[in-house]
Formats: structure tokens, C-alpha cells, sequence
């Protein structure tokens, strides 16, 4: 399970040719200014509610079993939502791809385990008035709490993303947090749900959430 990272913080205006500055090339007045819409804050929020209620549901279907030692691979849907505050216009858009993970878990107790993760993700934008690629990866520290099969987490990583527009290249990265909510029955099988929050410390705003179908091999 899991996915995306990278160490360090590289700020777009530090590329060449800066994606910041190519979504709208118009002067800019007090009364043409375009606003913030912060579109991906209400759907990450939802998305918490969705995993605590995945969660609860699994729970009640778990069967008992105790969590176990091994190394997961799985890949599924990844999807980014990007507010970056810039000049003449915001960079805000969506986009959305492939998802892959890695992870170790180690169990504590029955009731607790500490994964490990590398996130990757491949993903084109969905809007937003140029065509752009995000390459993203990560590294996070997960604690999961378990209920028979299932598990609800809370992880913080270091994630980093590479946008890519008309040859120019756009990089973004910072610390984060998250949470997570899966289902794993004993065969092998894992199922997770994860979102992160990334770039908590400053004016930007990035929203991450995957959907992870893989094995384990204990």
C-alpha cells in the first residue's frame, strides 16, 4: 500500500521557465485579479468521512484475525488537487493516474502496526487551461490501529511533486500528513484507501488521495 515522497523543498520559481506564470498572460488590475477557489479543500474533508466510514463498516466485518510481518505491493487510482498561489494567476488545477505503493509492516501487537511507505503516481491534468504531467513520489511513516482485518492510520511523509507544461517543469515539496483506511483478509490481498495534506506550512495547497488494490507477501 501507499505511495508518493521525496526529500527536500524546491520552490517553482526556482525552474525555468516557471508554470506559474503561463495559466493566464493578461495585466492584471485590482478588479481582474483571479480568485483563490480552493476547490479541493470540501472534497478532501468529504474524503476523510468516506474512509472513517469505510473503516467503521469493515469493522464490523472483521473476523479477528491479527495483523502480520510482511512487504505489500499494490497500484491503483491516484489523484492530486493543486492550489499554488502565483502572479498574474493561481495555478489550480486537477489531475489524476497511476497509483503505486510499497510498503513493510511491522507488527507491535494485535492491535497496532507501523508501515513504512514509498508512494509513485503518473497522473494527467483533468482542467485548467493548459495540458500539464505530474510525476509525484513520497516516503511516509504510518501508525495503523486494528480491528480484526481491517485498520484505520495516520501517517506524515515528505512528498514531491514535478509538474510538467510545454517542456517547463514546475517543483513542489514539503512535509504532510494523512490518513488511511484499508481492509487486508489474511490471504494476501490489501485494499486501501489513503488521502494526504501536503504542504502544511506555507501558502500552498496540495490535496492527495489513492485507492490501492495489491498483494502481501508475509
Amino acid at each position: 500500500m501507499v505511495l508518493a515522497a521525496g526529500f527536500g523543498r524546491t520552490s517553482g520559481r526556482e525552474t525555468d521557465g516557471d508554470l506559474r506564470t503561463e495559466a493566464v498572460k493578461v495585466p492584471v488590475t485590482a478588479n481582474n485579479r483571479p480568485a483563490r477557489r480552493g476547490r479541493g479543500t470540501p472534497g478532501f474533508a468529504v474524503g476523510l468521512l468516506v474512509a472513517l466510514a469505510v473503516f467503521f463498516l469493515l469493522r464490523i466485518e472483521s473476523a479477528g484475525a491479527a495483523p502480520k510481518n510482511g512487504i505489500g505491493l499494490g497500484a491503483g487510482l491516484s489523484w492530486h488537487s493543486f492550489l499554488l498561489p502565483a502572479t498574474p494567476a493561481d495555478v489550480d488545477f486537477t489531475s489524476a493516474g497511476l497509483g503505486i505503493t510499497l510498503d513493510a509492516q511491522f507488527v507491535w501487537n494485535d492491535s497496532w502496526s507501523i508501515n513504512p511507505a514509498l508512494l509513485f503516481s503518473v497522473e494527467q491534468s483533468l482542467d485548467g487551461p493548459v495540458e500539464r504531467e505530474v510525476f509525484s513520489y513520497g516516503t511516509i511513516l504510518q501508525a495503523r490501529y486494528w480491528v480484526g482485518n481491517a485498520y484505520l492510520g495516520g501517517h506524515f511523509g515528505i512528498f514531491k511533486e514535478a509538474i510538467r507544461s510545454r517542456a517547463q517543469t514546475l517543483s513542489t515539496g514539503d512535509g504532510g500528513v494523512g490518513l488511511a483506511a484499508g481492509y487486508e483478509p489474511g490471504n494476501g490481498l490489501i485494499f486501501n484507501l489513503q488521502l494526504d495534506w501536503e504542504r502544511l506550512l506555507t501558502g500552498e495547497t496540495i490535496l492527495a488521495a489513492r485507492f490501492i488494490f495489491g498483494y502481501r507477501w508475509y
